[in-house]
């Protein structure tokens, strides 16, 4: 019966409306980092030992080094400073339009002026392990971007995914050490997709939706940000996670979860019908 039923779901979906794109598959450039201060200043030191004649010009070129790196520093910790303000701001108001405003302000600030300081200030308060609910849910526009997010660390992860991909994936590994948050999970996996635009076949990827899918915790009580993370199987072509998701549907707590399980099992036939309807 499960098996008529699958089928028959499978078929039925393709009847349903298709969202064009899948969110994992947005990824965007940026331009590289400047040189560090402290690359500057190793510069100097070889110069100087190679023309002791220029040692006045290379103390003169150190110092300045050293100027930029003190701003560097400042700059860095007013964009820590602007978060951690976010963050208190967001615990001293309850009203949920007021916490919206803070983290949409915050969003905006990061985003539109992208730096190594802001990258830095991101990943400082993201390791202090602090974070705060906004009060708001989980979505996605059709851009891949979170348009509100449940919670402060996941807007910041969401946001370092935005402006700096490579580093976004790094930083996912440490969000994979642990299964604290569905949704931090799930904004992790898409930021590795982004740094990988070129290729769906990472195994990173399918290694961690599958850890993600078979964690009871979240099966009990699925997220949005969990729900969402579904999507994965279609862009990394994953059939072989059918059964997750058939076993999804023999859940009879939670509605959402077998929906989300049908829509996404529809989407993987019609992306990559053979291997899916052979499983079937």
């Amino acid at each position: 019966m499960l098996h008529k039923r699958i089928t028959i779901a499978a078929i039925s979906g393709l009847a349903l409306i298709i969202m064009t794109g899948v969110w994992f598959e947005f990824s965007r450039g940026f331009d590289d980092q400047p040189q560090t201060p402290t690359a500057a200043e190793r510069l100097a030191v070889q110069e100087s030992d190679n023309h002791p004649d220029k040692v006045d010009t290379i103390q003169k070129r150190g110092e300045a080094a050293h100027a930029t790196e003190s701003e560097i520093n400042h700059s860095q910790q007013q964009r820590f400073n602007l978060i951690n303000e976010t963050y208190e701001n967001i615990i001293a108001h309850s009203n949920q339009e007021v916490r919206h405003d803070f983290i949409n302000s915050l969003r905006k600030k990061l985003i539109s002026e992208p730096s190594n300081e802001n990258d830095q200030a991101i990943l400082q308060f993201l390791g202090l392990g602090l974070d705060v609910e906004t009060g708001s849910g989980f979505h996605v526009d059709k851009r891949g971007f979170l348009s509100v997010s449940p919670t402060l660390r996941v807007t910041l992860i969401d946001v370092l995914g935005i402006v700096n991909p490579e580093l976004a994936a790094d930083y996912a590994d440490q969000v994979f050490a642990t299964k604290n948050s569905a949704d931090e999970w799930a904004i992790s996996l898409r930021n590795v997709a982004w740094n990988y635009p070129e290729t769906r076949d990472i195994p990173l990827l399918k290694e961690k939706l599958l850890a993600a899918l078979t964690h009871d915790p979240w099966l009990e009580n699925p997220s949005a940000g969990f729900l969402h993370s579904f999507d994965l199987a279609v862009y990394t072509q994953s059939s072989s996670l059918i059964p997750e998701f058939t076993a999804m549907l023999e859940r009879d707590n939670s509605s959402k979860l077998s929906h989300a399980a049908i829509m996404v099992m529809d989407k993987m036939i019609l992306d990559n019908p053979t291997p899916s309807l052979n499983f079937f």
